[in-house]
Protein backbone atom coordinates (compact mmCIF):
# COMPACT_ATOMS: atom_id res chain seq x y z
CA UNK A 1 0.00 0.00 0.00
CA UNK A 2 2.91 2.67 0.69
CA UNK A 3 4.75 1.54 -2.23
CA UNK A 4 2.23 2.68 -4.61
CA UNK A 5 1.21 5.90 -3.30
CA UNK A 6 5.08 6.31 -3.33
CA UNK A 7 5.56 6.19 -6.88
CA UNK A 8 3.09 8.86 -8.30
CA UNK A 9 4.55 11.16 -5.53
CA UNK A 10 8.46 10.87 -6.86
CA UNK A 11 7.30 11.36 -10.09
CA UNK A 12 5.20 14.19 -9.01
CA UNK A 13 8.24 15.67 -7.30
CA UNK A 14 10.58 14.91 -9.89
CA UNK A 15 8.18 16.95 -12.48
CA UNK A 16 7.91 20.11 -10.42
CA UNK A 17 11.62 19.91 -9.72
CA UNK A 18 12.69 19.47 -13.33
CA UNK A 19 10.01 22.10 -14.24
CA UNK A 20 11.81 24.58 -11.93
CA UNK A 21 14.95 24.12 -12.95
CA UNK A 22 13.87 24.76 -16.43
CA UNK A 23 11.39 27.73 -16.15
CA UNK A 24 14.63 30.38 -16.61
CA UNK A 25 14.93 29.28 -19.88
CA UNK A 26 11.04 29.60 -20.77
CA UNK A 27 9.13 32.45 -22.35
CA UNK A 28 5.94 31.97 -20.76
CA UNK A 29 4.23 35.14 -22.77
CA UNK A 30 2.69 33.65 -25.81
CA UNK A 31 1.26 30.71 -23.42
CA UNK A 32 -0.94 33.66 -21.06
CA UNK A 33 -4.05 34.94 -21.31
CA UNK A 34 -4.33 37.84 -23.11
CA UNK A 35 -5.33 41.23 -22.20
CA UNK A 36 -8.74 40.93 -23.02
CA UNK A 37 -11.58 38.12 -22.84
CA UNK A 38 -12.50 37.08 -25.93
CA UNK A 39 -10.02 38.90 -27.90
CA UNK A 40 -9.17 36.82 -31.54
CA UNK A 41 -5.70 36.41 -33.14
CA UNK A 42 -5.31 37.47 -36.87
CA UNK A 43 -1.98 37.94 -38.84
CA UNK A 44 -0.51 41.22 -41.04
CA UNK A 45 -2.34 39.85 -44.26
CA UNK A 46 -5.58 38.68 -42.71
CA UNK A 47 -5.54 42.22 -40.50
CA UNK A 48 -5.10 43.97 -44.04
CA UNK A 49 -7.96 42.37 -45.47
CA UNK A 50 -10.39 43.18 -42.66
CA UNK A 51 -9.23 46.70 -43.23
CA UNK A 52 -9.86 46.91 -46.70
CA UNK A 53 -13.44 45.15 -46.28
CA UNK A 54 -14.49 48.00 -43.30
CA UNK A 55 -14.18 45.84 -40.62
CA UNK A 56 -12.03 47.46 -38.80
CA UNK A 57 -12.17 51.26 -36.82
CA UNK A 58 -9.49 51.90 -34.52
CA UNK A 59 -5.66 50.55 -33.65
CA UNK A 60 -4.13 50.40 -30.04
CA UNK A 61 -0.82 50.00 -29.09
CA UNK A 62 0.15 48.47 -25.77
CA UNK A 63 2.55 47.25 -23.21
CA UNK A 64 3.28 43.56 -24.08
CA UNK A 65 2.36 41.54 -20.93
CA UNK A 66 5.56 40.11 -19.48
CA UNK A 67 7.65 41.52 -21.49
CA UNK A 68 9.63 44.87 -20.77
CA UNK A 69 9.65 47.36 -23.67
CA UNK A 70 8.09 45.33 -25.53
CA UNK A 71 4.67 46.58 -27.37
CA UNK A 72 1.88 44.50 -29.04
CA UNK A 73 -0.75 45.70 -31.70
CA UNK A 74 -5.00 45.52 -30.86
CA UNK A 75 -7.38 46.33 -33.13
CA UNK A 76 -11.03 47.12 -32.62
CA UNK A 77 -13.53 45.68 -34.93
CA UNK A 78 -16.97 47.85 -35.99
CA UNK A 79 -18.88 45.42 -33.89
CA UNK A 80 -16.57 46.03 -30.78
CA UNK A 81 -14.64 43.02 -30.47
CA UNK A 82 -11.22 42.85 -30.71
CA UNK A 83 -8.08 41.28 -32.22
CA UNK A 84 -4.59 41.26 -31.95
CA UNK A 85 -1.51 40.67 -34.45
CA UNK A 86 -0.18 37.38 -34.48
CA UNK A 87 3.23 36.11 -36.38
CA UNK A 88 2.24 34.58 -39.39
CA UNK A 89 0.78 31.69 -39.98
CA UNK A 90 0.53 31.59 -36.28
CA UNK A 91 -1.76 32.26 -33.29
CA UNK A 92 1.04 33.21 -31.37
CA UNK A 93 0.44 37.18 -30.65
CA UNK A 94 3.69 39.30 -32.74
CA UNK A 95 5.75 40.99 -29.68
CA UNK A 96 7.25 44.01 -31.39
CA UNK A 97 10.41 45.69 -29.28
CA UNK A 98 10.27 49.53 -30.65
CA UNK A 99 7.29 51.85 -31.51
CA UNK A 100 8.54 52.32 -34.75
CA UNK A 101 8.33 48.46 -36.00
CA UNK A 102 4.72 48.71 -34.35
CA UNK A 103 3.39 51.48 -35.80
CA UNK A 104 5.00 50.40 -39.05
CA UNK A 105 2.88 47.69 -39.49
CA UNK A 106 -0.45 49.35 -38.43
CA UNK A 107 0.36 51.58 -41.16
CA UNK A 108 0.91 48.59 -43.36
CA UNK A 109 -2.42 47.28 -42.15
CA UNK A 110 -4.39 50.50 -43.66
CA UNK A 111 -4.36 52.90 -40.27
CA UNK A 112 -3.09 55.99 -40.33
CA UNK A 113 -3.86 56.59 -36.56
CA UNK A 114 -3.25 54.62 -33.61
CA UNK A 115 -3.94 55.50 -29.89
CA UNK A 116 -0.71 53.87 -27.54
CA UNK A 117 -1.44 53.11 -24.08
CA UNK A 118 1.32 53.52 -21.40
CA UNK A 119 1.40 51.30 -18.43
CA UNK A 120 2.14 52.54 -14.77
CA UNK A 121 4.29 55.17 -14.53
CA UNK A 122 7.84 54.62 -12.27
CA UNK A 123 8.98 57.65 -10.68
CA UNK A 124 12.99 56.94 -9.54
Amino acid sequence: MQESLLRPTLFLLFFYMNLLFHASALSLAPFLPQRFEGVMAVDLSAMRKLYRDGALKAATVAPAPMENGAWVLMVVHTDGTQDYMTVARSDRQKIYKSLESVHADAKRVGFTEVTTQVGALQVA
